[in-house]
């Protein structure tokens, strides 16, 4: 794909052979890109929405450039990696069958679901912000979501292995988890609220606040040393009768 515009919409299929884009594309109705089992490699564009397939082990790049899309964007890849640099959308969704996936910065104005099948989670410098719900799955795999830039609006339901999720763009970005089920986890905000939700961490738990509160939804278990800091200013509150620790460090205003 050279570049270029399209008033509607674009659509791009291949029985295995790459799809390369080299030049900038502006499309405004929905790209759908289906590679079968070759390469997806993409640069900048301005889409309505965008769908990239690709089976077997083939990969979704973002070479450089920025994508920004008015409606939804969602990424499938049967094995493959999916890597992304630059990224504006509405709804936004990537799935791979094992490979890992690399979230790009930017902003996510609705949904955002990443799910690895056991690959790794993680994201590219520079934050990313998401305004609605998220739903984060690397069955055991790494979760590495810590820049310092990112800020999670809605709620986010998490499942991995070692795992960390800041929120900390500002003093006043909070964190609230849903569903948890990880093997370690490291959870920060800036100031802001934070809450654990509820479910089970196999291993160490990390939560840190910045002097804002500290707070649950529902039961939380946890097989390692929780260390819970929410400075001197900042309460802890985890009072649910269903709460199971197994050591703790705790520094907190009340």
């Amino acid at each position: 794909l050279s570049g270029g515009s399209l008033s509607g919409g674009l659509t791009v299929t291949t029985t295995g052979g790459a799809i390369t884009q080299s030049g900038t594309l502006s499309v405004g109705g929905t790209a759908q890109l289906n590679a079968g089992g070759g390469d997806i490699t993409l640069g900048t564009a301005t889409v309505g929405a965008l769908t990239a397939t690709t089976s077997g082990a083939g990969d979704i790049t973002q070479s450089g450039g920025a994508i920004s899309a008015t409606g939804a964007v969602t990424l499938t890849t049967g094995g493959g990696v999916i890597t992304l640099s630059r990224l504006d959308s509405g709804n936004f969704s990537a799935t791979s069958g094992g490979g890992a996936i690399t979230l790009g910065r930017g902003a996510v104005s609705g949904t955002l679901s990443a799910s690895t099948g056991g690959g790794s989670l993680g994201q590219a410098n520079g934050g990313l912000v998401v305004t609605g719900a998220a739903t984060l799955n690397a069955v055991g795999g790494l979760i590495s979501l810590n820049e310092a830039n990112n800020d999670w609006g809605g709620t986010v339901d998490l499942t991995g292995g070692t795992s960390q999720l800041y929120s900390t763009r500002n003093a006043s970005a909070t964190l609230t988890l849903g569903t948890v089920n990880a093997g370690s986890l490291d959870v920060r905000t800036a100031g802001g609220t934070l809450n654990l939700g509820g479910g089970a961490v196999s291993g160490a738990l990390s939560a840190r606040t910045g002097g804002g509160l500290l707070t649950q939804a529902s039961a939380l278990s946890v097989g390692g040393v929780a260390t819970l800091n929410a400075t001197i200013s900042g309460n802890i509150t985890l009072a649910d009768t269903g709460n199971q620790w197994n050591g703790l460090h705790l520094t907190g205003n009340a």
